[in-house]
């Protein structure tokens, strides 16, 4: 049975609890969960984000909330309320408002960690943990890389290569370290989100191209999905990138350096050939991040060789010495983050219902698809001359 809900307020407010009541009515779908119909408001608060009352059965959300936050913010603090309902209601609460009991209520419920505390001061705290102060193991990490990627910018192609190789050999060890024999909860609290928004109704195939390198190469997931946008009052595709934060930070990094660099290398073949159709574009894309790819499972390929090397030495020698860990970390990295299940229990727990697709076989320009792939060969990752970006994601120059 559909069930009946009450709008009230301008036709804005409208909109936006009709969003509010669809996401609700999927939280509960999503995770099989059973409860009463409730009403959602929006209210004028400079102290909460939202609150769930237990006496009228409202959960109310803050229009400050909704009109300056990301919408995957608002859904994470509807859920955090939907924890409390969950909690008075089926657990018959603990006079606790985030005891145990509201600790198991968000682990039903999907609420992510970072918005399963007190929200009474979220007001005075920015929702987005990048602009947050890392711990020093994650500083240590960024400058070293920062230095690295420094280098990755000269114009010797051996240096650069090496510098390239070096960050990869470093993000390997972290890896390592972060999930061989680590604390399975902890490293569950320490996995992040990142989302790549281009306001678009479609995912583009170079991009689901970039996605499939990440997930092979940089020790991340990536979700495809939906989502709302609160000012144009439209659903746009996005891309979710999810694991720890140093991960998604490098894997958000290398996603808008390829999406720089095609859009680049697209730009200069325009001068070269006249009339460059839609689908040379397409096949030239595909063809440079296929030889990207190509070049990142060469350069595995190599480090594994170095790192066996160096042990058959040490093997030959009789000795005990200390074989380079970043090197001998590499060999292992990637299929000890494929057979840890602290990310994959994450995932599980926010996206219950996942369902995996497959894109379908892109038709592509052969000849120009395989100019793409030797250019893509050329291809090093270095650091972006600034921060900031543009709207549709580059770096400015």
């Amino acid at each position: 049975m559909q069930r009946q809900y009450q709008f009230e307020g301008s036709e804005w407010d409208r909109l936006i609890v009709i969003q509010l009541y669809k996401y609700y009515e999927t939280i509960l779908w999503t995770h099989k969960i059973k409860m009463r119909s409730v009403m959602i408001r929006l209210m004028e608060s400079a102290v909460h984000w939202g609150r769930w009352d237990s006496e009228s059965r409202t959960i109310w959300l803050s229009r400050k909330l909704i009109k300056d936050t990301p919408w995957y913010c608002v859904q994470a603090i509807l859920r955090h309320e939907m924890a409390h309902q969950y909690c008075s209601e089926l657990l018959q609460g603990d006079g606790r408002p985030h005891g145990d009991l509201f600790k198991r209520a968000c682990e039903s419920l999907g609420v992510p960690q970072e918005f399963r505390g007190a929200t009474v001061s979220l007001q005075e705290t920015s929702l987005d943990w990048k602009t947050q102060k890392q711990d020093d193991e994650s500083e240590r990490l960024f400058n070293k890389v920062q230095k690295l990627l420094a280098l990755a910018t000269s114009s010797n192609e051996h240096e650069a290569l090496l510098a390239m190789n070096k960050v990869r050999e470093i993000y390997s060890k972290y890896n390592l370290d972060k999930y061989h024999g680590g604390d399975h909860e902890k490293s569950k609290d320490s996995m992040a989100h990142i989302f790549i928004r281009h306001k678009k109704k479609r995912i583009e195939a170079h991009q689901d191209k970039i996605a499939s390198i990440l997930v092979g190469h940089f020790f991340v997931k990536v979700i495809f999905s939906m989502e709302f946008d609160s000012q144009t009052l439209q659903e746009y595709k996005m891309l979710q990138l999810i694991g720890t934060r140093e991960n998604v930070l490098m894997a958000e990094y290398v996603y808008y350096f390829l999406l720089q660099q095609t859009d680049f290398l697209v730009r200069e073949l325009k001068k070269q050939k006249q009339g460059l159709t839609r689908l040379k574009a397409k096949s030239y894309r595909l063809g440079v991040l296929q030889g990207f790819s190509e070049k990142l499972v060469q350069m595995d390929e190599r480090l594994k060789q170095s790192s066996s090397r160096a042990r058959n030495e040490q093997n030959t020698k009789g000795t005990k010495d200390t074989i380079d860990q970043d090197t001998a970390s590499f060999e292992t990295a990637l299929a000890v983050f494929e057979s840890d299940k602290s990310l994959a229990d994450y995932v599980e727990t926010i996206f219950p219902r996942l369902v995996s697709s497959s894109r379908n076989a892109q038709y592509i320009d052969p000849s120009i698809y395989s100019e793409g792939k030797v250019a893509g060969e050329r291809l090093t990752l270095h650091k972006a001359v600034s921060a900031e970006k543009t709207d549709s994601g580059l770096f400015l120059e």
